[in-house]
């Protein structure tokens, strides 16, 4: 983005906005991440979305091998990553997914709303990483 200052600029604003700040947990809006990529095909974003999840979340082999696994529904997952991680799982598929299961995990109306950014995020991210045919960097910087 660097013939394009004010979209980088924009564009990072955005990434702190929805990924560092609010109620939901990094690791879970980083794992939703990992998801939307792994449905798109995404692999402009899958890495990156890895690499936040190994070097600045709290994330266990457990929740890692579900979420890479695709079992959703496996008890390593809380209730709420669970509900989150399958609506963001639809979404990515562009299923149109119901909020009713985020609320009947308990979240309120700004989590939903931090959840849909969530998504938002990393489906414009693979958008745009795949449209450039942007290759992931697998090796650490």
């Amino acid at each position: 983005m660097e013939c394009r200052p004010d979209l980088l600029a924009a564009n990072w604003a955005k990434t702190k906005a929805t990924l560092f700040a609010g109620r939901l947990p990094l690791t879970t809006k980083v794992l939703m991440g990992v998801v939307v990529s792994a449905v798109r095909g995404s692999t402009g974003t899958l890495a990156p979305f890895l690499r936040l999840l190994i070097s600045r979340a709290d994330v266990g082999r457990p929740v890692l091998a579900a979420v890479m696994e695709n079992r959703l529904d496996d008890p390593a997952l809380s209730p709420v990553e669970g509900a989150v991680l399958t609506f963001a799982r639809a979404a990515a598929a562009d299923l149109r997914p119901s909020k009713e299961g985020l609320r009947a995990a308990g979240l309120d109306d700004e989590e939903i709303f931090e959840v849909v950014a969530t998504v938002d995020l990393a489906t414009s991210l693979g958008a745009f990483t795949d449209g450039l045919g942007i290759e992931p960097e697998l090796s650490s910087p």
